[in-house]
């Protein structure tokens, strides 16, 4: 794992490799990490939510390829429609993120529900080699780790190197902790001979996951239905693996549910059988029935399918368009869940982080209208930017919390909760010093008081779930 100076680039990196600070730069992950370590849990919605509106606004290719393929899963809806649709993507990304990083900060947050366990058990109990197979849905990084232990065999995570060697390096250090005797991690790298290596680990009865939904670098695709009149392009790799190891393959997904909560659903095992038409069309035939289980998936769960690529071929257009989307599966209920070490849940979280959010944003309408610009027009642009200001400000607000807690670790050797309350302590602090001023200015008064409100609940709530008097249900 990176120590906490890691977060702090060499000087010689900010003119060297510039590359870090784009979109696959690992400047942003370890930005990232350290914000799970440092900032409260009723700030992070506000966080999340001001970096996701920000990556939608910059990433305009990404933003564009997956509107590209959420017009083929909404067939007819408008253009507002589909950014709105690629907005929900990247918030259910971001939280994705953070959750992976608090995950690998050692906590205990996550809760799991599992739908289809009789499958994962078929899997589990099965003494052939057996593959895997999941798509870009979910928290892949922290279900594979947690379950591992669960399963007889022992499992090979197939996973894409990083675009950038930094990244890489970020990644796999912290993956090699997570390696243990039953569980590997592979890296599908040019002219490694991967796959003569997982046929190896199939034939000894070990498990193999792969994520089957991409096409990247030099992978070799496969073209199969997704309905009738469209195409998409899926990895050929797990299927000509499964046809030389005569391994059976699971489709197994990992849902994002909610706050911290996520669901395991897996469905019945397909089957590579020998097809009169040779090899080829046997390896046809089960990518077509992945990919129909695949695309209920898709099209039921578009909200989290993290393929930010276009992945679609030949089209029908919108107008021409039946309308008529692959079938999703029924919501069925869990057969198992496993509660989070905590009890926190999304009420209080998004209450408390709308509260501080809204109580800033009116603080900075309150500052913009008593300020008095040179002109005119500086004060037209200064309200047109107020949402990019209030942003600004609050990253000022992270950025002083990560200070805190790396300046503080490293001087007092405190633990994460210790930094946690400390970060906690001069927010509240500074807040009160501003609603003690703004009760004693003439405009929007209230503001103080409203403060000052909402602090005595935040503070009575935190006793009621710090001693149990009140639990969080």
């Amino acid at each position: 794992m990176p120590s906490d100076s890691s977060f702090i680039l060499p000087p010689s990196s900010f003119h060297l490799n510039l590359s870090r600070f784009n979109i696959y730069g690992d400047f942003w992950l370890r930005a990232l990490r350290q914000g799970a370590r440092s900032c409260p849990w009723y700030l992070e919605p506000v966080f999340i939510g001001g970096c996701t509106v920000l990556f939608f606004v910059v990433l305009k290719k990404t933003r564009n390829a997956v509107a590209s393929n959420l017009r083929i899963i909404h067939p007819g809806a408008s253009r507002w429609m589909s950014q709105l649709r690629v907005l929900r993507v990247f918030w259910n990304f971001a939280w994705t993120l953070a959750d992976l990083m608090h995950v690998r900060l050692g906590e205990e947050v996550i809760s799991w529900e599992i739908v289809g366990k009789e499958y994962l058990e078929a899997l589990e109990n099965s003494t052939a080699g057996s593959i895997l197979l999941t798509a870009h849905m979910g928290n892949y990084d922290v279900a594979a780790p947690i379950f591992a232990p669960c399963f007889k065999q022992k499992i090979h995570m197939v996973r894409t190197p990083e675009r950038q060697r930094e990244s890489q390096e970020f990644h796999q250090q912290k993956r090699q902790e997570e390696q243990s005797s039953t569980f590997v991690i592979h890296y599908n790298e040019p002219g490694n001979m991967l796959g003569v290596e997982l046929a190896r680990c199939l034939g000894e009865g070990d498990v193999v996951a792969i994520q089957g939904d991409r096409i990247l670098f030099d992978v070799s695709p496969m073209t199969v239905n997704f309905r009738e009149g469209i195409t998409w392009n899926l990895p050929r790799g797990p299927f000509m693996l499964g046809m030389v190891a005569k391994a059976a393959i699971y489709p197994v997904f990992i849902i994002r549910m909610g706050y911290r909560r996520y669901r395991i659903e897996a469905f019945p095992a397909i089957e590579m059988s020998q097809h009169r038409e040779g090899r080829e069309a046997a390896q046809k035939e089960a990518a077509q029935r992945w990919s129909e289980v695949l695309a209920s998936m898709v099209v039921k769960h578009w909200r989290q399918w993290f393929v930010f690529e276009p992945v679609f071929g030949e089209q029908v257009s919108a107008s021409q368009s039946s309308g008529e989307t692959t079938a999703s599966p029924e919501e069925t209920k869990p057969c198992l869940e496993i509660k989070a070490n905590h009890q926190r849940t999304a009420g209080p979280v998004f209450t408390a982080s709308t509260g501080f959010g809204l109580w800033s944003l009116l603080m900075m309408i309150q500052w913009l209208g008593s300020w008095q610009p040179l002109n005119t027009f500086t004060q037209i642009m200064a309200w047109l930017c107020l949402p990019l200001l209030w942003f600004l400000m609050w990253v000022l607000v992270l950025m002083l919390f990560i200070l805190v807690s790396l300046v503080s670790t490293k001087l007092f050797r405190l633990n994460e909760q210790v930094c946690a309350t400390l970060s906690t302590g001069l927010l509240l602090m500074g807040g009160s010093w501003l609603a003690l001023n703004t009760l004693h200015s003439a405009s929007m008064p209230w503001l103080g008081w409203a403060w000052f409100a909402g602090l005595a609940v935040f503070a009575v709530r935190a006793v009621q779930t710090k001693y149990g008097l009140n639990p969080v249900r």
